[in-house]
């Protein structure tokens, strides 16, 4: 059996970000972009990682129905360009050719010399400071928050999971699998005020009675 050797980083522009950004990109597009990108070894703005590789290396925080959802977005947006699975030109890194590459670094002139050692800032020496964010997780929550938190992340998943599944059954061209969620689990309650959430950008494209409706009929179902 073979394992495959995930990459350590990605090298993500501040140009590809900006572009990001300007199109107002779902964190998932951004987490999933960042992935694709760790994936280009080569730097020709072509990869062909699986979509369960993909997510082992987003942690398996986003499931591959939310990964798929998020290619395709990336793919309507200009961002990106999809082949045959078996191609190893899977993915097409369009915006990356078009902002990492295209820009060529001026070469280096008396007036712009690169830097030397001496004008390097040199590292701080001793013991850094732990972060905010590491003084929190250190921290630990209570059991009580600690599961709260983890079934909020499930109404949270399963409602998105709901959208995408709309996005694809209306998409005649849907280039991936389509599998319906199941028989929600969750209250009534705790699903209206999930999807009433106004920073939820996929519930905006979907639509937020589409989805409620959806979810009143699987709810009824056996």
């Amino acid at each position: 059996m073979t394992t495959t050797t995930l990459p350590t980083f990605a090298m993500v522009s501040t140009h590809s970000l900006a572009s990001l950004c300007k199109a107002n990109a779902p964190a998932s597009a951004v987490f999933v972009w960042s992935a694709l990108v760790s994936f280009d070894f080569h730097k020709k703005g072509r990869c062909f990682p699986k979509i369960s590789t993909l997510k082992e290396l987003l942690g398996g925080e986003i499931n591959e129905r939310k990964i798929y959802w998020a290619i395709n977005w990336l793919r309507e947006a200009g961002f990106l360009k999809t082949n045959k699975r078996t191609s190893s030109n899977r993915f097409d890194l369009q915006l990356r050719k078009e902002t990492d590459f295209a820009r060529k670094p001026k070469p280096a002139t008396d007036s712009n010399s690169p830097a030397t050692d001496s004008h390097r800032r040199e590292k701080p020496k001793g013991k850094r400071q732990p972060s905010y964010y590491q003084k929190r997780r250190t921290q630990g929550l209570s059991k009580e928050k600690q599961s709260q938190l983890k079934q909020e992340k499930k109404l949270t998943q399963y409602c998105e999971d709901v959208a995408g599944y709309l996005m694809s059954i209306q998409d005649p061209n849907w280039p991936h699998p389509i599998v319906a969620p199941d028989k929600p689990s969750f209250t009534p309650e705790s699903l209206r005020n999930e999807i009433q959430r106004p920073d939820s950008l996929i519930y905006n494209h979907i639509g937020r009675r589409a989805i409620w409706d959806w979810i009143q009929e699987a709810a009824k179902g056996s």
